[in-house]
């Protein structure tokens, strides 16, 4: 219930809108972001290469308010203004400083279980809907994040775990197979859905997006077959007639990640 009443704390003040475009100044805003924390110093990088900077006082608020953690890996940020910044010369560049008014972590628990059924694994106990909630694949990398936003019905806040089973991947294994796994914490409700939430208000981004670091296990995958560029396969369970487990269908999404 915390998270819903510093929503609400947000949903009292403001509303919101999408994201700015490259090379635009903007008087309110939003945008998922990774979060960058070099000796204290903290700034956030959209997926398009755009960089925000914070004021000082903004981030020290949303810190405080909201209760956000700039040891986060992937944020969903939100501020009143954006003033693009200069170079040396003059020329525009492709940052921003910015006056914060909401900051949130959407990060979520990855497992490396050492076999299937050991201590840490997890399990599902209930299915998702889909991660394809208005006509896109809602699954992208952001450098080693892997960002999805998965559509299910909800009236509190659900655990989602990614699983890797590190006896999947052989030195051949051109393929890294993941598992998202939903524990919806015995929540029976079908009055709304995660996407219905956010689709109201960014505000519940938690509720709908979800990142997921992924740094030791393609550490694992590389040290085992030596390559650079493969495949990620995200497998689901999934149900668009309830939250009966029993019900689902398995699915599996997929994108391809390439070391840079």
């Amino acid at each position: 219930m915390k998270f819903f009443a510093l929503v609400l704390t947000f949903l009292m003040g403001v509303s919101l809108t999408s994201c700015i475009d490259e090379g635009e100044s903007s008087t309110a805003a939003g945008s998922i972001v990774k979060v960058v924390n070099y000796m204290g110093t903290v700034h956030f990088e959209g997926a398009n290469g755009i960089k925000y900077y914070p004021t000082t006082a903004s981030l020290a608020t949303v810190e405080s308010t909201y209760k956000f953690s700039t040891s986060s890996n992937v944020a969903y940020i939100y501020f009143s203004s954006a003033v693009a910044n200069t170079s040396s010369t003059g020329q525009t560049t492709d940052s921003y400083t910015v006056e914060l008014t909401y900051a949130v972590s959407l990060d979520s628990k990855t497992e490396m279980p050492s076999a299937r059924g050991a201590s840490n694994d997890s399990v599902s106990t209930a299915p998702i809907i889909t991660l394809t909630a208005g006509g896109s694949n809602n699954v992208f990398m952001m450098d080693k994040q892997l960002v999805l936003g998965a559509t299910y019905y909800t009236s509190k806040l659900h655990y989602f775990t990614l699983v890797y089973y590190p006896e999947e991947t052989t030195a051949t294994s051109s393929e890294l197979n993941l598992y998202l796994r939903h524990n919806s914490k015995g929540d029976t409700s079908k009055d709304a859905t995660s996407y219905d939430y956010v689709m109201s208000n960014l505000a519940f981004m938690p509720l709908y997006y979800k990142a997921f670091d992924l740094s030791q296990i393609i550490y694992d995958f590389q040290m085992n077959t030596g390559k650079t560029t493969f495949t990620i396969n995200v497998e689901t369970q999934e149900s668009s007639m309830g939250i009966i487990l029993d019900d689902a269908t398995t699915k599996k999404y997929t994108l391809t990640y390439k070391e840079e």
